[in-house]
Formats: structure tokens, C-alpha cells, sequence
């Protein structure tokens, strides 16, 4: 595989940000991955790296807040949180001046919206970590 492959897509249903933050030998171009919605946008939450597989619930995954930090660390710049809340996408920053600046460093808050139509999880009430 390609050292900086055009698109990394991570959606685990889970642990989406340790994933990322372990992808170190490989420098995407683009990394679209899943984010949890419910959980506040401006704040850094991510279910703990030892988590049992998903529940169907709310408890899973990451915040935006946390997943744009860990991009920040990795050089990547967001771009794009899809209307349902569900994805977003990074792009790296040597990219990233040819992309509008869609999210300046202002919060920018979603709720869950799964199949456009307000669509969500039931609650869960799994633990997050800080990150």
C-alpha cells in the first residue's frame, strides 16, 4: 500500500479515534470517518480504547471536538460533517489550501440526524475518556 493513499474511510462503529490516532505509517490524503453526534461537538470524548463492541446505543465512538484535536495533532484540517452527522472529513493540511474554509474554529454543532429524517440511537450509558 501506497504511503499517502488518496482516501482512508474509518467507520468501526467504535473505535474510530484510536484507529486514527494509531495510523502512523501512512499519510492520507483525505481520512473520512464516523462521528457520534451525540455527543457534544465542542467537547473531546471518545469511548475508551478497550471498549466491548457496539452496543446499538448512543455509547460509541467519538466526538467531533475529539476528532478534529486528533486531526490538528496529525496535520489534517476538517472540512466536511455530513448533514446526518454521522461522517466527517479531514483533509490534509499541505491539501488543504485548495478547500474552502467550511469550519473556522468556531464550534459548530449537529444532532444525530440517521437517515436525514432526525433519526438516533437509543441512550446509552457506557463510560467516555477525556481525550
Amino acid at each position: 500500500m501506497a504511503a499517502e493513499p488518496d482516501l482512508c474511510s474509518i467507520d468501526v462503529d467504535g473505535a474510530d479515534y484510536w484507529i486514527w490516532r494509531a495510523l502512523t505509517r501512512y499519510r492520507p490524503r483525505v481520512v473520512v470517518i464516523e462521528v457520534n453526534a451525540a455527543l457534544p461537538a465542542d467537547e473531546r470524548w471518545a469511548q475508551p480504547e478497550d471498549a466491548p463492541p457496539w452496543d446499538e446505543t448512543d455509547a460509541f465512538g467519538a466526538s467531533l471536538g475529539a476528532l478534529r484535536a486528533l486531526g490538528a495533532d496529525k496535520g489534517y484540517r476538517l472540512v466536511h460533517w455530513d448533514m446526518s452527522g454521522v461522517n466527517a472529513c479531514f483533509v490534509r493540511d499541505d491539501l488543504a489550501a485548495a478547500v474552502p474554509d467550511a469550519f473556522p474554529d468556531a464550534p459548530v454543532l449537529r444532532a444525530p440526524n440517521q437517515g436525514l429524517r432526525g433519526g438516533r440511537h437509543p441512550a446509552g450509558n457506557r463510560p467516555f475518556d477525556a481525550v
